[in-house]
């Protein structure tokens, strides 16, 4: 796991101290991020979700990339799939802030918040690939 579950692990478990708050993690799959809230009582709660493709095709190891424009389309439906299946859970949480973490989820979110009470934080954080050195 990284940072950013972490982060989000140590949030959810300080939001557990405040009574009047009802924390409650969407995740897309089980995982470590999983155990680690079963181990810890942090309610989460695992929703149906496509997966996303590679909207690259990599070359000389990675040295030289083409776009997927296959994925892209499969992704953009996914996006839109992964957003209906969060906002159906939403219904059930009126006026929650939402904390979204990562390009898709940012998106994904955006989607399932529009034109509800919810409230959208984005949580941007710097990636640093080995192709950049």
């Amino acid at each position: 796991m990284g940072g950013v579950q972490y982060s989000s692990y140590l949030l959810a478990r300080e939001l557990l101290y405040q009574k009047e708050i009802k924390p409650l993690i969407l995740l897309p799959c089980k995982g470590p991020f999983t155990i680690l809230c079963d181990k810890n009582a942090i309610p989460f709660q695992v929703y149906p979700s496509k997966t996303f493709l590679s909207t690259s095709i990599k070359y000389f190891n990675d040295q030289f990339r083409l776009p997927n424009l296959i994925a892209w389309i499969y992704n953009i439906f996914s996006i839109i799939y992964n957003s209906i299946q969060i906002k159906s859970i939403l219904k059930l949480h009126q006026n929650s802030v939402v904390l979204s973490k990562g390009l898709q989820s940012h998106l994904t979110t955006s989607l399932a918040c529009r034109n509800t009470p919810h409230h959208l934080i984005w949580h941007f954080q710097d990636l640093i690939s080995d192709r950049f050195g």
